[in-house]
């Protein structure tokens, strides 16, 4: 790769929300190299099969089957299907506010790769598809109502969440220190890797900030932290040809040694070995 960064994709911003089929006359376009995205993305399969990749995690496409690509995620489609749609909106699109900010955590949470797909029934699939074609007839307009789209997009998001693997109607209720947890860990987990830095900026003490991140992840902070600064450097050692010591620089370790230790524990592997053994 010729530069040292993941290449990044951008909307327009005369265009907030894009809805794309891709078929036998552009499929070959969306064959890309590993990319990143500043925008969410849900793609589903229509007709035929094929094969994309999430963060280093290999999925089907199938018909039937979502998955929901978030902001900074690495994003490639190996092979695209013989029919898809690509659903795209800027990060900002849909109106700032608690319950929404809720829904988009609930629906694109990077915390757990396995929620990145969703399998629907014929009924969930019909009614998506449905609300998809609304969304779709009414970007193509001259003038199109983006705050009806807005309306549209949230209705889609908030249905998909039904087919989450691990959804209960209690749990779009996650406590709003949470999701400020996850903001921060995004800001500033290459730097702070201490609980007792994100409790304080929360409110709380690390003691009772634990026990809300089991009792709504089943992990503690540190393990949260951990998995983050993991696959960013997973990331890194795929898709840039960066030595490892200027990532585990970028990530906060003054010790190169001592980055290879903690990727070696965390993952059962050497930065190296990995990357050897994506390249193998």
């Amino acid at each position: 790769m010729a530069s040292t960064d993941i290449e990044h994709y951008q909307l327009p911003d005369e265009e907030p929300l894009q809805i794309i089929r891709v078929d036998e006359t552009n499929r070959h376009s969306f064959q890309r190299r590993p990319h990143r995205h500043d925008y969410f993305e849900v793609v589903w399969t229509e007709v035929g099969e094929g094969e994309h990749s999430i963060d280093f995690t290999a999925f089907p496409l199938r018909p039937r089957t979502l998955y929901l690509i978030a902001p900074g995620q690495v994003h490639q489609i190996v092979t695209p299907p013989e029919l898809m749609y690509v659903l795209t909106f800027q990060t900002d699109f849909i109106e700032s506010g608690y319950r929404n900010r809720l829904l988009l955590q609930e629906a694109f949470a990077t915390f757990s790769i396995e929620r990145a797909c969703i399998h629907l029934d014929h009924l969930g699939y019909r009614h998506l598809d449905h609300l998809g074609e609304i969304m779709d007839d009414e970007i193509q307009l001259e003038t199109p109502d983006w705050d009806l789209l807005e309306s549209l997009l949230t209705a889609f998001l908030h249905y998909l969440t039904r087919y989450l693997p691990d959804f209960t109607p209690e749990s779009v209720y996650i406590d709003p220190r949470i999701m400020n947890l996850f903001d921060l860990l995004e800001a500033h987990y290459r730097k702070q890797r201490h609980t007792s830095f994100y409790a304080e900026q929360i409110g709380l003490t690390p003691k009772r900030l634990n026990e809300l991140t089991r009792q709504n992840l089943g992990k503690t902070v540190t393990q949260l932290l951990h998995e983050r600064v993991i696959v960013e450097a997973r990331r890194e050692l795929t898709f840039t040809p960066k030595t490892i010591k200027t990532i585990a620089y970028e990530l906060g370790f003054e010790d190169v040694a001592y980055f290879c230790r903690f990727f070696r524990r965390e993952t059962g592997v050497s930065p190296l070995g990995f990357r050897k053994l994506v390249f193998a």
